[in-house]
């Protein structure tokens, strides 16, 4: 099911199907996505803080920076853009899987390794930074799982030659980037003994000041104000790796799978001329 029969003959898309207008709209949502998603990831990282304090399971209180959770949000509508860029591009008549499903499931998964990557730098209590990580991982293996189920077959154009064998290379330098990211973080990793718990204690205190409206003097007067902030707790790095081994899969995969289409896309052109 990775690769399907692809048909050999020649075949033209329905032009009534990829209207010009329906390009023109998915192009705006993929800029609004883009854009939106950049905006609350800067606005989340570079905001002043806003610290609020919650009360754990176990009793225990600490301060979360609730400006942070902005970059959630924009972690999870950025991989939007390009699904919303595919829709404006492909040029139809590949069914509704691989037009819809399958890339909108990729982009759900990709949204699930944002959050959790994300929550990494939103000093997050432990027992929520272990569920980000863990949603980084079952995201990171749903992207893989959707990437290599590729579906039934689709017609062939004979200008697919040059383009799948284009994507071809461009996606075989991509796994090999991300292999060598993957040993890079994974060595860094074992030279640090395999260490995934990071003993250190759970919180640590900041101070800081931060200015607030004075009702007497109607100004804003700075206050000095002591945090207790929950410190990372989990090493990341084995995350990252498993990721971008994750990834390196999946752009071979990619890889050898336009190079089959080239080839099939080279025998439809073949079989039209004679």
């Amino acid at each position: 099911m990775s690769y399907g029969q692809m048909q050999n003959a020649s075949w033209k898309p329905e032009s009534s199907s990829r209207g010009i207008l329906v390009r023109i709209a998915w192009t705006i949502i993929a800029f609004i996505a883009g854009a939106g998603a950049v905006a609350m990831i800067c606005a989340g990282l570079f905001a002043d803080p806003q610290f609020e304090q919650v009360r754990l399971p176990q009793g225990e209180t600490c301060h979360v920076n609730v400006v942070r959770f902005v970059v959630l949000a924009g972690a999870a509508l950025l991989p939007f853009a390009p699904f919303a860029i595919w829709k404006a591009a492909h040029r139809g008549g590949f069914g509704f899987w691989r037009s819809t499903a399958r890339p909108g499931l990729m982009t759900a998964c990709s949204s699930l390794i944002g959050v959790g990557l994300a929550s990494t730098a939103c000093r997050l209590p432990a027992p929520l930074q272990m569920a980000g990580l863990s949603l980084a991982m079952v995201g990171s293996a749903g992207l893989l799982f959707f990437w290599i189920l590729r579906g039934p077959a689709f017609g062939m154009l004979a200008t697919d030659v040059y383009w799948n064998r284009a994507l071809a290379v461009i996606f075989m330098f991509f796994a090999m980037g991300s292999s060598v990211g993957s040993v890079d973080i994974y060595n860094h990793w074992r030279h640090e003994g395999y260490q995934f718990n990071l003993n250190v204690p759970p919180y640590e205190l900041r101070t800081f000041e931060q200015e607030r409206w004075d009702w007497e003097s109607r100004t804003m007067r700075p206050v000095e104000r002591t945090v207790r902030l929950p410190r990372l707790a989990y090493n990341p790095q084995p995350i990252y790796a498993a990721l971008l081994g994750f990834l390196a899969i999946g752009g071979l995969s990619e890889s050898v799978y336009r190079m089959r289409l080239s080839r099939l896309a080279r025998k439809a052109a073949f079989d039209r001329l004679f």
